[in-house]
């Protein structure tokens, strides 16, 4: 994991906790330093990129019960910035180490994650041109054209995120998402995105519910419908039972391709205060 003065913060890109996940009715924190995390459920995969944001879902101990979409672990409070506060805390890391890579990713994924892609954007743009860019950059890019509706761009970010790390499970996922739920149909192709999926989720030991509800879109979008209920059956079962909106979703595609119908997203790219 790499380290910097402003200690680094648990991501995953894309497609765990989209900005509306943000809601008020639950609280996400992120941690400062997941080293001084103690898992209580659960396996970390290695597919994971750095940072992303924790549901709170308790207390034991006067610490925070936290869990994502793999594992349920303990935190102390002071070891996290509440998602709202995110935004300024990597500004003042920045103002310390002006262009940190890794602080200018997190910024980008705060801005992103609270409906304002555009300024995840400047500093994703300013990652790549000064050549800093990872894997991780691409994907993060890729999600912030996906949230504007401009998705030629978010594919070939997509594609540049698996050239560059063809053994990333979360750049290979979100490709296999695009491809498969884009709302324009010029975008998607249901067997390369079966194939995105598959070698994603040969990168997990074991595949989270996020990898396989990729894989079951991807077969829906092959036509494969019965393969496509009974991966998206899967998906559900190893859904954390928190994350009730996410099961319910599932639901819901479970239905359509059981009526052999694919799952497609609605379009984006409203407009976002800055």
């Amino acid at each position: 994991m790499i380290k910097h003065r402003m200690t680094v913060v648990a991501l995953v890109v894309a497609v765990l906790f989209p900005a509306a996940s943000f809601a008020q009715k639950a609280k996400y924190v992120f941690v400062l330093d997941p080293t001084k995390m103690e898992v209580k459920e659960g396996q970390k995969s290695q597919g994971l990129s750095d940072i992303h944001p924790y549901r709170v879902v308790g207390k034991e101990k006067g610490k925070l019960i936290v869990r994502d979409y793999e594992v349920k672990a303990l935190v102390s409070e002071e070891n996290t910035v509440p998602v709202d506060k995110a935004y300024t805390h990597c500004t003042n890391s920045l103002a310390a180490t002006p262009g940190e890579p890794r602080a200018l990713h997190f910024r980008a994924e705060v801005a992103r994650r609270s409906g304002k892609p555009r300024v995840a954007l400047k500093d994703l743009d300013q990652l790549i041109k000064a050549d800093k860019a990872t894997c991780q950059t691409y994907v993060s890019r890729g999600n912030a054209y996906q949230d504007l509706g401009e998705y030629k761009k978010a594919l070939a970010d997509f594609k540049k995120a698996v050239d560059l790390d063809p053994k990333s499970g979360i750049a290979q996922n979100s490709l296999a998402w695009l491809l498969a739920t884009c709302p324009d149909a010029k975008i998607r192709d249901g067997g390369k995105a079966v194939e995105a999926a598959k070698k994603a989720i040969k990168q997990f030991k074991s595949p989270p519910a996020y990898v396989v509800d990729t894989l079951a879109a991807a077969h829906a979008e092959s036509g494969d419908f019965k393969e496509a209920a009974k991966q998206q059956k899967k998906a559900k079962e190893l859904m954390p039972s928190e994350f009730t909106a996410q099961v319910k979703e599932m639901n819901e595609r479970i239905k359509l391709f059981e009526a052999s119908k694919p799952y497609h997203e609605t379009r984006k790219g409203k407009k976002e205060k800055e």
